[in-house]
């Protein structure tokens, strides 16, 4: 099943009391507020209607996702401003979409009516689950598909087991590895990182790791699950080589357990990502941070599952 994305916030335009109705009860459930449709534009009352031929712009978009989510089902990472409150879980195929009443915020005597799914297996992530699952979380609307997070959000909701693969990494955690490896000399004769001259990732449009080494030079690192030979993968390296110069080192991380391998007419270092992981793994440092590493991708760490907000 595909995952979603759901943003609760302050567009909602709904009061805490109404809030509660989605998180605070043993039944977690999503919900989106479009109280206008072509119908019931300035007429102060909110619209009940499910078709999304109604609506128009982001209210047809959203609905229309719900739709998909509530008809196929999913897996469901939804935050909600109130309480700084995170839940993940899953909406079975065939769930109805059912209105739910409440109040709206800035209408206090005006009946808010949402249009929400009941999740299943839900639960409120705690503080560190949710800030690595939410470091890659998109940027704008109200919900959709999820797909740059991978499996991530269904092995926390079923709490599967965490295999010792580099690709269960989300992106950002990819390049986080990368860059330990790289900076504890464990790159098999790769460059080695001494500091880093900016944040990891999201940095360039071409570069995810810029660093200075131990031998005073620059380093370039681009990151990908892409395997080698692959086109996407050759693109990769095509920007990366417009930084070639004496003083730069450049490495592209793929997928596999290629070892490190240069190549003389890019001027580009190659290696595979389970390479440098399995070697990152090995080390005392590596193996502590897999562990914890485990408990915030999906499996459990003995706690109480649900924490309920204060």
């Amino acid at each position: 099943m595909d995952t979603f994305f759901i943003r609760h916030g302050a567009k909602l335009d709904i009061s805490d009391s109404t809030y509660r109705l989605l998180i605070e009860h043993e039944t977690k459930k999503i919900a989106i507020h479009y109280p206008h449709d072509r119908y019931t534009r300035g007429t102060g009352i909110d619209s009940e209607s499910l078709d999304v031929s109604n609506y128009e712009g982001a209210a047809a978009k959203s609905l229309k996702a719900l739709n998909t989510l509530a008809k196929k089902g999913g897996y469901v990472c939804a935050t909600y401003k109130f309480g700084n409150t995170c839940i993940v879980g899953r909406v079975e195929p065939g769930s109805s979409i059912e209105l739910l009443r409440g109040k709206w915020r800035t209408q206090a005597d005006r009946q808010a009516v949402l249009k929400s799914v009941e999740l299943s297996n839900a639960y409120v992530l705690p503080p560190e689950k949710m800030i690595n699952l939410l470091a890659s979380r998109p940027q704008q609307g109200t919900i959709c598909r999820w797909r740059a997070v991978g499996d991530q959000v269904m092995r926390l909701v079923e709490k599967l087991p965490v295999k010792a693969e580099a690709s269960v990494l989300s992106p950002t955690l990819q390049e986080v590895m990368v860059s330990e490896t790289l900076r504890s000399d464990l790159g098999g004769g790769l460059p080695q990182i001494e500091s880093l001259l900016m944040p990891v990732g999201r940095t360039l449009k071409d570069v995810d790791i810029f660093a200075r080494t131990v031998d005073g030079k620059y380093l370039l690192v681009q990151v990908t699950n892409y395997r080698n030979g692959s086109d996407n993968y050759s693109s990769k390296v095509k920007r990366l080589k417009k930084y070639t110069k004496k003083n730069i080192d450049l490495i592209v991380v793929g997928s596999g357990s290629k070892q490190p391998f240069y190549d003389q007419e890019t001027g580009v270092t190659h290696v595979g990502l389970q390479y440098l992981f399995e070697r990152y793994l090995a080390t005392h440092q590596g193996a502590r941070w897999w562990e914890v590493l485990k408990t915030m991708l999906g499996e459990s760490d003995g706690n109480k599952r649900d924490a309920e907000p204060d």
